[in-house]
């Protein structure tokens, strides 16, 4: 979640900060793949 990643980037934490930088490419992932999924139905 992006709260992690602010969160950790106000209190100089790296773990926090990469957490969240992670977690919101997944969420994007899988926004595009819902995306593409909803796309292609017919």
């Amino acid at each position: 979640m992006a709260t992690k990643r602010y969160v950790g980037w106000a209190t100089d934490n790296r773990r926090l900060r990469n957490e969240g930088h992670i977690e919101q490419a997944e969420n994007n992932v899988r926004q595009v793949d819902d995306k593409s999924t909803d796309t292609f139905k017919v």
